[in-house]
C-alpha cells in the first residue's frame, strides 16, 4: 500500500529540475506496481545516469522543496554517491534514499510514484537479492512475485542482469541439506520458523496469504555473496541466518498484512533511530535462533 505521504514526497522530488534520470526502486516500486502485497516505510530513488546534480546538490534541493511544503527533513547519511533522509511531516515519517545504482534492462515508465523501474527489472532485482543476502522480506517478495512470473522466469531475469548470478548455487540452496534440518526453510519464498508470520499462532491470515498455494520447496538458510548488489553498492556477505538475532514488527493497521520489518537494506542498515518516534507503537518480536 502507497501512502499519502509517500506520494507527496516522490511528486514534490520528481518536480525538481535535479531528478531528471532518477526512478523508484525497491519495495515501493513493486508495491507500485502491485507486484507484492506489503508495506513499507521508505522510497528509494536512483539513477544509473550522471546525475544532473551531484547526489549532495539533489539532497540539498530535495530539502528546501520539503521545506517549503513546511515539513522538516533529517539527515542520517550523505557521501558523493548516496543519501539517506527522513522526512518528518506531522506525525509521519518517511526514509528517503537517492543513490547512483546499475542501469536497468528497460526504461522506467511511470506510475502513481512517478518514474519507477520496470516489472521485469524489479523481479530481476527482488530474485538476485534473494539470492545475494536471503532477508526474510526477499523471501516473501519473490512468493508474491512466483504469482506473477514462472520461477524460470525470475531465474532468467537475474542472470540476464547479472553475470555473478549462480543457478547452481541457488539451486543448492533451494534444496534440502541432508542431515541439517535446523538450516532447512520451509520455501524459498516464505520466511525461516522462527519469525512472526501470518500463519502464526494469534496472527490473522492476510488475503494475500489465502491466494498462495503450498509450496513444496525447501531452502537452506545459506546466503551466498555477489559480485555486486542488486540494488546498492558491495556490501560485506550476511550473516550465517542459523545464528541470526532478528526484530520483527507487526503492522496493526485494521485489514493489512504482516509487515516483516527491514533489516539490512540497500546502501547501508535502517533502524528505528531512522524514523524517530514513527514505530514506538507497534508490538516488537526478538527471535533468536
Amino acid at each position: 500500500m502507497i501512502t499519502s505521504l509517500q506520494r507527496a514526497v516522490a511528486r514534490i522530488f520528481f518536480g525538481l529540475p535535479e531528478s531528471a534520470g532518477f526512478a523508484v526502486a525497491g519495495g515501493a516500486a513493486l508495491i507500485a506496481r502491485y507486484l507484492v502485497d506489503r508495506e513499507t516505510r521508505d522510497v528509494d530513488l536512483f539513477t544509473a545516469l550522471p546525475p544532473t546534480a551531484s547526489i549532495p546538490d539533489t539532497a540539498a534541493a530535495f530539502e528546501r522543496a520539503v521545506a517549503s511544503q513546511g515539513w522538516a527533513t533529517r539527515r542520517v547519511q550523505l557521501t558523493g554517491s548516496f543519501a539517506r533522509l527522513v522526512v518528518e511531516a506531522g506525525s509521519e515519517a518517511l526514509i528517503v534514499d537517492l543513490g547512483v545504482d546499475s542501469p536497468p534492462d528497460e526504461p522506467p515508465t511511470l506510475t502513481e510514484l512517478g518514474p519507477t523501474l520496470s516489472a521485469h527489472d524489479l523481479a530481476a532485482r527482488k530474485t538476485l537479492a534473494l539470492f545475494g543476502r536471503a532477508e526474510a522480506r526477499d523471501f516473501t517478495d519473490v512468493h508474491d512475485l512466483a504469482n506473477v512470473f514462472t520461477k524460470e522466469e525470475l531465474v532468467h531475469l537475474a542472470q540476464t542482469q547479472d553475470g555473478g548470478f549462480d543457478l547452481q548455487v541457488f539451486a543448492d540452496m533451494i534444496e534440502p541439506s541432508a542431515g541439517s534440518p535446523t538450516t532447512i526453510w520451509d520455501c524459498p519464498t516464505r520466511p525461516p520458523s522462527g519469525y512472526a508470520t501470518s500463519s502464526t499462532p494469534g496472527v490473522r491470515k492476510s488475503p494475500a496469504d489465502e491466494r498462495r498455494p503450498a509450496c513444496p520447496i525447501r531452502i537452506s538458510a545459506r546466503p551466498r555473496p555477489r559480485s555486486r548488489s542488486p540494488d546498492g553498492p558491495q556490501r560485506p556477505d550476511p550473516p550465517d541466518l542459523r545464528n541470526m538475532c532478528s526484530t520483527r514488527r507487526m503492522m496493526s493497521s485494521a485489514g493489512d498484512s504482516l509487515g516483516i520489518a527491514p533489516g539490512r537494506e540497500p546502501y547501508g542498515d535502517r533502524s528505528d533511530s531512522d524514523l524517530g518516534t514513527l514505530h514506538q507503537d507497534q508490538t516488537v518480536l526478538i527471535v533468536v535462533r
